[in-house]
């Protein structure tokens, strides 16, 4: 028997020591493909938002949309474009002719400047108007402000010789803009040269931060470049100097080979320098559609192995003599196993031992019995079978990697508060909801869960997150979706609201059309409205403001027992922006438009914070538009077009777009989309009877 455990044991440590030559540096290099993946996906997460800003001005101002030849109109109409967008810092145009130059800029305050300046002007100097947010401006004392020509800088004459957009080096051109600032040239159709150049300024301090924070803990250089190896943002660790030649060695192998490896992947290199030896990636990241930028991420391989340098070779040594170690161990006990062996068939214990060896005799009643397969410490929570086979699994799902896992079945599911997630049902830009199974109240619930990384960079929206929870307790309606419970598990902020077992009216509303029936008939469109707006009224008898109504904030119930919509049970949803109007609160940022554009009235678009009950009117009425003509009455090619639109020019006429709809009906639409809220109907009360009143003329025929 001692054979038999000497070569268990040699087995042991011999493979031990035959996966162990060259594991710290397979370990060491798998590691640093994990940070350099996890570190070039959050980079480009911070960088996505800034791409399609300036194609967007190009857009808007090929269109009409932005009136650059006009300073006095064009100056809001950056200024508003700014404040909607949190990381945009600045926004210029300046004019190729003449070096006319027109801005909107954030203060530190939060403020909007409109600057404007013209070198044929008084010198070139500059003015200055605060503006508020209802659009008026008050001038302010710009005599300190110097001479400006934006014709003379670099960044401005690289833009003009671009066809299309061109990111400059990072530069601070107003004190507090600092970021990265991004210049397009834009020309008039026909003409060869540019009749001037937008900028855009963009804060970059959370990128900043977090490569901060990656260099930090490895003492490492991370930065991005531009493809002919510009640096544009550098962050270098205070622990060790990474020397120059090694930062040109890494922009020369960025240059001399591909910069991806595989797709989706960023592309790894080993470099030396002297007797150091480093890791590179490099990652290639799409800022627009003709311009990349590429992030390299360089780590010393000390750092990740563990080992030293100087080691490095004896290391290797003693990996080889271990591994000789291992298999001289594993010959002696194969030896040991066999001079055993036949001391046993001498003594006349062949056979049993034999049949032993093989397992054929019954185990000894004093051993333990092998332990079954199961889940560890997973707590298991009972979940109807039915409910069990249709749930996905959702261990992968990044928004839930931080959730404790309950087992259920044969199988694991994220948990909040014992409660298990089943499948996801929806995702947005704040989180995603997720179709549970509540075991304590033994029904169906939907579970809102906060991104934990907006939770950790936005701390306001966790306040908001109560809020809309604090907001639904105060109304109750069945034309409502009903909240239970707000709370944290595990740094993970969810609201377990009812579920909804149907559809959405946008989704329903969609699919029709896709099939190719139209849009909804004008009975099934105004039952649908009269239920969202009774949820409604019972908002606003609570001083509540919706302030987000749209066609897939409305959830369509499903008849009991079939897949049939009912619209006479359709709830309002989504009071995530909701305020209480007397109280004037709301955790929504002043910087920041919130809303949908194309439901939004024009004062909500205008000023958030201002919009009350005849804004939800409004909204209304924008949706049962969109569900009647099978789009919302108004349309753009990008957000602020859009809300340009809506502010300033009329809708189209329901009738022009399905001449059957009845007059009462139209007239009702005209009412709720009147400019001045004043116009409309005040409340959610008034609307509800005239929609009710619409629905009983069209049951008696009439128009």
């Amino acid at each position: 028997m001692s054979g038999c455990a000497l070569l268990g044991a040699t087995l042991l440590i011999g493979t031990v020591f035959a996966l162990s030559f060259d594991s710290f540096e397979k370990l060491a290099q798998r590691h640093f493909m994990e940070l350099s993946k996890s570190a070039s996906d959050e980079v480009h997460s911070l960088l996505e938002p800034a791409g399609p800003i300036l194609q967007e001005c190009l857009a808007l101002a090929d269109q009409g949309d932005l009136p650059v030849d006009d300073p006095e109109k064009l100056g809001p109409r950056l200024a508003a474009r700014l404040r909607s967008q949190k990381n945009l810092a600045w926004l210029s145009y300046s004019d190729d002719a003449t070096g006319r130059f027109v801005g909107a800029r954030r203060a530190t305050d939060g403020a909007i400047v409109i600057n404007r300046s013209n070198p044929k002007e008084d010198g070139g100097r500059p003015r200055e108007w605060l503006v508020s947010l209802d659009g008026s401006q008050k001038e302010l004392d710009a005599s300190a402000l110097k001479a400006y020509d934006p014709r003379a800088q670099t960044w401005y004459q690289r833009a003009c010789a671009q066809p299309g957009v061109f990111w400059t080096r990072p530069f601070t051109f107003h004190e507090g803009a600092r970021g990265i600032t991004a210049a397009a040239a834009y020309k008039k159709r026909g003409e060869a040269s540019p009749r001037g150049v937008f900028t855009a300024d963009f804060f970059l301090d959370d990128l900043a931060r977090f490569l901060e924070g990656v260099v930090d803990k490895r003492s490492a250089y991370a930065f991005l470049l531009e493809r002919d190896g510009t640096e544009i943002v550098t962050a270098r660790s205070q622990a060790r100097e990474v020397s120059g030649p090694l930062i040109k060695a890494a922009v020369l192998e960025l240059k001399q080979g591909p910069i991806r490896a595989t797709a989706g992947a960023p592309s790894f290199r080993k470099i030396s320098q002297g007797a150091e030896a480093y890791y590179a990636s490099f990652d290639s990241i799409p800022v627009s559609a003709n311009v990349e930028w590429v992030f390299v991420l360089i780590v010393p391989w000390q750092e990740l192995s563990g080992a030293n340098a100087s080691h490095m070779n004896w290391t290797t040594a003693a990996w080889w003599c271990a591994l000789a170690l291992g298999l001289s161990s594993t010959l002696w006990g194969f030896w040991s196993l066999r001079k055993s062996r036949l001391q046993l068939e001498a003594a006349g214990f062949s056979t049993t031992f034999n049949e032993k060896l093989a397992g054929q005799l019954p185990a000894d009643p004093r051993s333990p019995a092998p332990a079954a397969e199961t889940h560890g410490n997973i707590p298991v929570v009972e979940v109807p079978a039915a409910l069990l086979a249709r749930a996905q699994d959702l261990r992968a799902d990044k928004v839930l990697s931080p959730a404790p896992r309950v087992s259920s079945g044969e199988r694991i599911h994220p948990a909040l508060a014992g409660i298990p997630l089943l499948a996801r049902i929806g995702q947005g830009a704040m989180g995603s909801v997720y179709w549970a199974y509540h075991p304590r109240l033994k029904t169906e619930v939907a579970v809102k869960v906060l991104s934990y990384i907006l939770a950790e960079q936005e701390p306001e929206w966790v306040q908001r997150f109560y809020r809309e929870a604090q907001v639904a307790a105060m109304v109750k309606s069945p034309h409502l979706v009903g909240v239970y419970d707000v709370n944290e598990d595990n740094g993970l902020y969810y609201l377990v609201m009812e579920y909804v077992r149907g559809r959405n009216a946008g989704e329903y509303a969609r699919a029709l059309v896709a099939e190719g029936q139209g849009a909804l008939n004008e009975r099934e469109a105004l039952e649908l409205t009269i239920a969202a707006t009774t949820g409604l009224a019972a908002a606003h008898a609570g001083s509540v403001v919706h302030r987000d109504i749209k066609p897939d904030n409305i959830l369509i119930p499903f008849l009991p027992g079939s897949d049939t919509i009912d619209q006479k049970r359709a709830k309002l949803a989504d009071l995530g922006l909701a305020r209480i109007e007397h109280h004037r609160v709301s955790l929504t940022d002043t910087r920041f438009t919130m809303g949908t554009v194309g439901y939004m009235s024009p004062e909500q678009a205008l000023s958030f914070k201002e919009a009350g009950k005849p804004a939800d009117v409004f909204s209304m009425g924008a949706t049962l538009y969109d569900l009647l003509s099978g789009a919302p009455p108004f349309l753009g090619t990008s957000p602020f077009g859009v809300m340009t639109k809506t502010v300033e020019k009329p809708h189209e006429p329901i009738r022009n777009k399905r001449p059957e709809i009845s007059v009462a009906t139209a007239e009702l639409l005209d009412k709720c989309l009147e400019k001045n809220y004043e116009d409309r109907y005040q409340s959610a009360d008034e609307l509800l009877a005239a929609l009710t009143r619409c629905l009983e003329r069209l049951d008696r025929g009439m128009q």
